[in-house]
């Protein structure tokens, strides 16, 4: 979107929800992926895409949960990224 366009959407689209929460926390505690979550967990190459029947937050859980539980291992691309979002996090 242009900065124009941005600037006449609601401000709570996630646009302008973005430059929100980086005017607040500040730019260093932002860490920003490509594209969405979801594509933390499911690479669209070797994985196919995320599902999206019940909700793709929905499922982005479920699949954390169950890489937690030990029922399934994420691509070696894929738990690399996820890593790199829990070390910022915790780091």
């Amino acid at each position: 979107m242009t900065e124009e366009q941005i600037a006449n959407i609601s401000a709570i689209n996630a646009f302008r929800a973005n430059d929100k929460i980086r005017d607040i926390v500040g730019d260093a505690n932002v860490f920003r992926v490509n594209d969405t979550f979801e594509h933390l967990l499911w690479d669209p190459v070797i994985d196919g895409n995320a599902p999206s029947e019940g909700g793709k937050p929905f499922n982005a859980w479920k699949r954390v949960r169950a890489y937690i539980d030990g029922s399934i291992a994420l691509n070696p691309i894929c738990e690399g990224k996820l890593r790199s979002v829990l070390q910022f996090i915790y780091e």
